[in-house]
């Protein structure tokens, strides 16, 4: 029986491939088809997600295993959204919408501490030997590399061309200043250009393991059943 569910889902893998590379010829009702059921199963497959790994393992069982009833009030907080509907409760969703939003900025606000600070600080290196300075600065080896040094100076005039390039309470009229905007500016068409390219290979590596699947793998087609 194993064997034929094994069967079964294989052919369904791969005639779900060809109907979403059937795109690369034109659009069509059998890709239009199969990007909703693709879409249908993964809002199903997240609902399922939603209740095994947070609102069973993290409400159900505390509430009624465990009992913590206090975990109830959430529950029942959690209703307030649906007073929208009615008009005259409708202002007990905005409290709790309001609530939410101010909860989402403080979270974004330790995000900023958490994780750009951190960067910034990272940004403020060493541009000569510690050594010539007679200390030892963040407490980096005083026997840095050129390579090193080299390397802080780049990312010194990166960092400085960006931020000239983002600075707008004056125009550029000095020669200087317009040209390390511009640099700035390329640097950021060089960052983006790469982020693109990241997403991109993403894509390509998608593809490659689909077809990867269709043509070599042995659970796939080109198995011992294939």
């Amino acid at each position: 029986m194993s064997d034929v569910w094994t069967t079964i889902t294989v052919l369904a893998g791969a005639v779900s491939t060809l109907a979403i590379f059937s795109l690369l010829y034109r659009e069509n009702p059998v890709y239009r088809f199969f990007e909703y059921l693709f879409i249908g199963l993964a809002a199903g497959y997240g609902l399922v997600l939603t209740w095994s790994d947070v609102l069973y393992t993290m409400w159900y069982i505390p509430v009624f295993q465990q009992g913590a009833w206090w975990w109830m009030l959430a529950f029942a907080a959690g209703l307030l959204y649906y007073t929208i509907y009615i008009r005259k409760l409708a202002w007990m969703s905005r409290l709790l919408i309001g609530t939410m939003m101010g909860l989402s900025a403080g979270a974004a606000f330790q995000q900023v501490a958490t994780q750009y600070a951190p960067q910034i600080a990272a940004s403020f290196r060493p541009l000569l030997p510690p050594t010539w300075l007679g200390v030892a600065v963040r407490g980096d080896s005083p026997n840095l590399t050129w390579q090193q040094l080299v390397n802080n100076w780049v990312v010194l005039a990166i960092l400085v061309s960006v931020m000239a390039y983002f600075f707008f309470s004056f125009e550029h009229r000095s020669a200087v200043m317009r040209k390390t905007a511009n640099l700035g500016r390329w640097m950021l068409m060089i960052s983006f250009g790469a982020i693109f390219g990241q997403t991109v290979m993403a894509r390509m590596a998608l593809a490659v393991s689909r077809l990867w699947f269709l043509l070599v793998d042995q659970r796939g087609l080109a198995g011992p059943g294939g």
